[in-house]
């Protein structure tokens, strides 16, 4: 359980100093080119993934960090019960990065994504280091499974 909550206090450091940095940006304006393939932004996302729901107001937002705390608490749950390295880690990292969007969405209204990769004319939607420590988690989580793991 230590390394759950280690691991998920830096998922959520990370996240809060990366958003901390594009809300003192002037990204929404002028975005910060990295390279060919990568753009910083500011985004704000109202939404879930991929901008999902978004529109749902005041009641989107308690009810989206409701689900967001509820699975975070779940993901501890998981951890208690199995007890194994890998499973915590991956549970972990999807902790954090709900905990993450939650403190947005009740303290700003909205998720403040920041990454914006893109390919030519194809951009994957915009987001930040919670989302992709949620990505990560997911998948992993889902290999462990599929090995027969906890």
């Amino acid at each position: 359980m230590l390394l759950f909550c280690a691991i998920a206090a830096l998922v959520f450091a990370c996240d809060r100093w990366g958003k901390n940095i594009a809300l003192n940006s002037d990204w929404q304006n002028a975005p910060l080119v990295v390279g060919e393939f990568l753009r910083f932004v500011h985004v704000r996302n109202t939404g879930i993934a991929f901008g999902l729901f978004a529109g749902g107001g005041a009641a989107g937002v308690w009810i989206l960090t409701a689900i967001a705390l509820l699975l975070s608490a779940g993901f501890a749950f998981y951890v208690w019960r199995a007890g194994s390295f890998a499973s915590a880690a991956a549970a972990a990292l999807m902790a954090g990065g709900a905990l993450g969007n939650a403190h947005d969405r009740l303290r700003y209204g909205y998720v403040v994504d920041f990454v914006d990769a893109h390919w030519g004319d194809y951009h994957w939607p915009a987001f930040n280091a919670a989302d992709a420590a949620i990505s990560v988690g997911a998948f992993w989580l889902a290999f462990l499974l599929a090995r027969g793991g906890k």
